[in-house]
């Protein structure tokens, strides 16, 4: 129509550019829910440890009055013979669990790690191939080196713990309030240097956040050298 400006053409390569948000929306989120319960069964299976050998050690001695003094009410005041058996069990059959759990879970994280390493290299491998030659001469290869080594790591180094970002508050609340059923408020003398703790936690972390960029940094300007000089050889090779 008229009095309209015409619309600048449309990138014909736009809509497959590749994207690090294009490569991680295809999830299994079914694999990722499934390595989740197997590791919450895994460290639940730890924490019962423990508590079942508290149970069988109070089965045994059959005190009413340390009943009587739990604040938890974990606790047996008389024995029995068929619950001492099944406290047994319940103590040998947890360190399988975990051991089984934690296996096939860690088994579901490194599949899906490799998988998304190898898709996170193959969308910036296909990024590379439609760039320009003046945009490839503005990043050097060593940094295209680095961001398909090191860079996709980390994809797979971080699929190794990821579902100890939700469970390890649970687990460090659980822990605290067993601690207070045993030992009672001395538990807070424990809480309180554990919390004195993080800011210390969190300046060490910064600092190794700072010196992995500086590694990077200098590990782009090794294999760019290490390309130059490779160049150079095969040039002094043709004369």
């Amino acid at each position: 129509r008229r009095g309209r400006a015409a619309k600048p053409p449309r990138n014909p390569l736009a809509r497959f550019a590749p994207s690090v948000w294009s490569v991680l929306s295809g999830w299994d989120l079914g694999l990722l829910v499934l390595s989740g319960v197997l590791y919450a069964l895994q460290q639940a299976s730890q924490i019962a440890g423990p508590l079942l050998l508290r149970l069988i050690l109070q089965e045994l001695e059959g005190d009413p009055q340390r009943c009587e003094e739990s604040p938890s009410g974990w606790c047996f005041a008389s024995p029995n013979k068929e619950r001492q058996y099944l406290l047994a069990g319940l103590f040998l059959a947890a360190p399988v669990l975990a051991s089984v759990a934690l296996q096939n879970s860690s088994t579901i994280l490194q599949y899906l790690g490799t998988k998304y390493r190898g898709a996170m290299m193959g969308a910036i491998y296909g990024k590379c191939l439609k760039l320009s030659n003046s945009s490839l001469q503005a990043e050097s290869l060593g940094k295209v080196v680095t961001l398909m080594s090191a860079d996709s790591e980390q994809i797979l180094q971080f699929m190794a713990m990821p579902h100890s970002i939700w469970c390890a508050p649970i687990m460090i609340i659980t822990i605290f309030y067993l601690l207070y059923d045993v030992v009672g408020p001395s538990m807070f003398v424990g809480l309180g240097i554990s919390i004195l703790l993080v800011p210390l936690t969190g300046s060490v972390a910064k600092r190794l956040t700072l010196a992995r960029k500086s590694i990077v940094k200098h590990t782009d300007e090794r294999v760019k050298m290490c390309n130059e000089m490779l160049a150079g050889v095969k040039v002094m090779k043709f004369y």
